[in-house]
């Protein structure tokens, strides 16, 4: 038997496959492999250059149903038609994971703490961050030299619960006692949460190192008929080609069967696919890692405040550079995008790594942005898990207090959050976890696409008809990424954007409103999209009246809300 033979054989008997379906791969490692994101919370996906042309009406997110036949938030038409008075400019903070303050669509949109001289180590509006002149990074910290380093990657949520719930079972065993019975349930949830993420992610690893070694194999037979080094094959290329052997036409039939049953097009696909779930592995559900050194302080110390560094941008920018350009870019550089908010500025406060934020960070951020003078908070993250939400609630309320609209994207899950709970949430709790009060200053948002028709809202959106308050333009939107360069993302982390924007817009016309005017005149102007039948969720074979999925039934409209407040 030759070579190409004999791994056959071994491939077979590895995956538990039968011969006459040697190329089986298993449902759940497909869905696995086909997945956007492995972070469930942050599937925005990046399109390709090509995919990006291919959106059919350019800034269709700032654009009008009736002008542009695009169901976006109808700003432009209030540009045009509206006496806009930009009374007040309104300064929006976007705690998210970094914004590249420097990118040419962003000039002139970026907050300046006036109290504070740029870059003279002194903390000179003594707020206790050194140099904040354009916002703050919590999950940055410095080198032996001083100079500014930056977290990038961080456990999920859930991994740090095992660790914590671990640690306090072996303190109280050494004294003799033990968890209490609900502590013990916790345990055992969270345990075998990450238990079966990480049988998951191994799974699909070993199944990518066997597959890719199987087109190895056949590449080395196929190569003399291709144009291309392995690691640049595609799916396309096997299927043009045009054997001229047994072994080459063999070769070429288990190539492409491996393509198709994996779901994927090429190898840089199987590689990304690879990689991601390395991080599953070694990052999100991985006990030992610790990356918060880098930031230099005690992370469960509620107190311990004063830490992180001035860097706004820091790692992994990509998402939260792209919700400031939904919000703010320059209207009228004559490049780029179109923000949806003229009169804003950002205030970046870097809080998302890639892996789960942590409730301290949040909280402190939430805390900055309402003392430095931010009157719209945008928030597009969010976790299945917050061991102190009672510290981020109690964040929410100050922030509440200070006349701050807070605007967070509903998730990515495909859910019904009125029965599945994600963090963080306008519920408000105790210490001891109980509900004990509500942020009323607060819009949960979904995401909508430009079509009305049953494909309106995003197959991937959160709904609630209790919980989520409207819905918003975030799928396919074109918007700013670091380094001078776009991309088209989606996700409710870019509709939450699209609403904050207007809200600021709509706050600029007339910033005599109170934060919970503002919010009712956002509510009540929603477009109703009433007796209109869209797809469900998470279930394209079933379709639901629109306005069962959110309080108002409808999608934000800045042109209807300024023509409230104006009349």
């Amino acid at each position: 038997m030759n070579i190409r033979g004999l791994f056959i054989l071994s491939t077979i008997i590895l995956l538990g496959a039968c011969s006459k379906s040697r190329n089986f791969v298993p449902p759940d490692v497909v869905e696995a492999l086909q997945a956007k994101d492995v972070k469930n919370l942050k599937p925005d996906r990046i399109l390709t250059e090509a995919e990006s042309r291919s959106v059919e009406i350019e800034n269709w997110f700032t654009k009008d149903p009736e002008l542009d036949k695009a169901e976006g938030v109808s700003a432009e038409k209030a540009y045009r038609d509206l006496n806009l008075s930009n009374q007040k400019e309104i300064v929006v903070a976007v705690i998210d994971s970094g914004v590249d303050i420097q990118h040419e669509d962003l000039q002139g949109k970026i907050w300046v703490n006036k109290n504070e001289i740029p870059d003279n180590k002194i903390d000179d509006d003594k707020n206790g961050y050194v140099d904040d002149v354009y916002g703050w990074n919590f999950i940055g910290g410095h080198d032996k030299d001083g100079n500014n380093v930056s977290l990038e990657d961080e456990q999920l949520e859930v991994t740090r619960e095992l660790v914590r719930m671990k640690a306090k079972q072996a303190a109280l065993e050494k004294e003799g006692l033990e968890l209490s019975k609900e502590e013990a349930v916790y345990l055992k949830k969270v345990g075998d949460e990450v238990k079966a993420a990480r049988a998951q992610g191994e799974k699909v690893t070993q199944y990518v190192d066997l597959l890719l070694s199987r087109l190895k194999v056949d590449y080395e037979v196929l190569k003399g008929l291709l144009k291309v080094e392995f690691q640049d094959l595609k799916k396309n290329d096997v299927t043009a080609v045009l054997p001229r052997t047994e072994e080459q036409e063999a070769a070429k039939k288990d190539a492409l069967e491996i393509f198709n049953n994996a779901g994927l097009s090429s190898v840089v696909q199987f590689n990304a696919a690879k990689a991601q779930y390395d991080t599953v592995l070694n990052v999100y559900y991985n006990e030992d890692f610790n990356p918060r050194l880098i930031v230099g302080d005690d992370p469960n110390n509620m107190n311990d405040i004063h830490y992180g560094n001035n860097d706004v941008r820091g790692l992994g920018a990509e998402h939260g550079t792209h919700v400031a350009g939904i919000i703010a870019a320059n209207r009228d550089n004559g490049f780029g995008i179109k923000g949806v908010a003229q009169n804003v500025k950002i205030m970046s406060l870097r809080v998302v790594p890639n892996g789960d934020e942590r409730d301290k960070d949040i909280a402190l951020a939430v805390r900055y942005a309402a003392d430095n003078g931010a009157k719209v908070i945008n928030m597009s993250f969010g976790k299945p898990y917050s061991p102190r939400k009672d510290v981020v609630g109690a964040a929410f309320k100050y922030a509440e207090s200070k006349g701050v609209l807070m605007v967070h994207a509903a998730g990515n899950e495909s859910t019904n959050k009125d029965l599945i709970e994600n963090y963080p949430t306008r519920a408000v709790y105790n210490k001891e976890g109980n509900k004990v009060g509500v942020v009323n200053s607060w819009l949960d948002v979904g995401a909508s696409s430009q079509f009305r028709n049953r494909y309106l809202t995003a197959s991937f959106s959160n709904f609630g008809h209790s919980t989520v308050d409207l819905f918003s333009p975030g799928v396919n939107l074109r918007s700013t990424i670091p380094d001078n360069r776009y991309a088209v993302y989606s996700g409710t982390s870019m509709a939450s954007p699209a609403a904050a924007g207007v809200a600021a817009l709509v706050w600029s016309q007339e910033p005599r409103l109170s934060v919970q005017e503002l919010k009712s005149k956002l509510m009540s102007s929603a477009r109703s999209r009433a007796g209109l039948m869209v797809q469900l969720p998470g279930d394209s074979s079933q379709d639901v009246p629109f306005e069962t999925l959110s309080v108002t039934g409808g999608i934000i409209d800045a042109y209807a809300a300024i023509q409230s407040v104006l009349n």
